[in-house]
């Protein structure tokens, strides 16, 4: 359990960080996650996913603040579940996994 908190976590970060630019709603932080889950399942090495998941990272720092004021609503909960879930499977697919 922790390890998946720590996931969402860095995974808010990361959908934060990228290029500084604050998200003015939730839908904005799914549409940047969407994004990372795209880039996430083009990958098919270790070295692809590694870089993905890094930027996620430094993205969502950047915006911290913001993750944390979120109050998304149980559709936009449930959508970043399935996206979390897809980007993770990538990822262990592209690592070989």
């Amino acid at each position: 359990m922790k390890r998946i908190l720590v996931f969402v976590a860095v995974t808010l970060a990361a959908l934060v960080a990228c290029g500084g630019k604050k998200l003015d709603s939730y839908d904005d932080l799914l549409a940047k996650m969407q994004t990372f889950t795209r880039d996430m399942c083009k990958c098919t090495d270790e070295t692809c996913a590694d870089k993905v998941y890094d930027g996620m990272g430094a993205w969502a720092s950047s915006q911290i603040e913001t993750i944390q004021k979120a109050k998304p609503t149980p559709q936009q909960q449930q959508a970043m579940r399935e996206l979390e879930d897809e980007l993770k499977a990538c990822r262990a697919k592209a690592s070989g996994s």
